[in-house]
């Protein structure tokens, strides 16, 4: 009886000190935030143009540069760019938002602009005045930015003559 109680002695007094070495806190402080940020907003400036051209016997392609130069690639082809209205420009736009932040630019991988007939023409290539042609931009410390955006019009041979026309999204969001 002697040894029973001994044994149920120890297992008392191991059971109090197990507990109170699983019954320790471990405590470690975490902390918690949030940064809101001015919304970023975009406005078009300027609408996309390509000017005035004939058609030409062979396909083509029109450059405009984010600059305004343009140039014509004639694949067999013997388009003249005409100096009448429309004449071309480059699309403009501003973009607003937290100061001294990147943002990143997303277009479309091609437009397709049509005839009252019909007919279409594609654009695509995309060049914009951010950064070397990139599509990642800058807004400084005010706030603001401001980027052109050029492209490359495919013109097919014997192109339908008319006013081609379409839109297209250009995006931007934080970085």
């Amino acid at each position: 009886m002697k040894k029973v109680l001994i044994i149920f002695a120890a297992i008392i007094m191991m059971a109090a000190v197990s507990t109170n070495l699983m019954a320790q806190p471990n405590t470690v402080s975490t902390n918690a935030s949030a940064n809101i940020v001015v919304p970023l907003t975009i406005t078009k400036t300027a609408d996309l143009c390509f000017g005035t051209m004939t058609s030409p016997t062979g396909g083509s392609t029109v450059l405009l540069q984010p600059n305004g130069n343009i140039s014509v690639t004639y694949n067999g082809g013997n388009m003249v760019l005409l100096s009448q209205t429309p004449t071309p420009s480059v699309a403009g736009y501003t973009v607003t938002g937290q100061t001294n932040t990147y943002y990143n630019i997303y277009l479309p991988a091609s437009v397709t602009i049509t005839n009252p007939s019909s007919n279409t023409m594609t654009i695509d290539g995309w060049l914009t005045s951010e950064n070397n042609n990139g599509t990642v931009g800058f807004l400084d410390g005010n706030g603001h930015d401001a980027f052109t955006l050029g492209g490359t019009l495919h013109v097919g041979g014997y192109q339908a003559l008319g006013l081609y026309t379409g839109t297209f999204n250009v995006t931007v969001n934080y970085n």
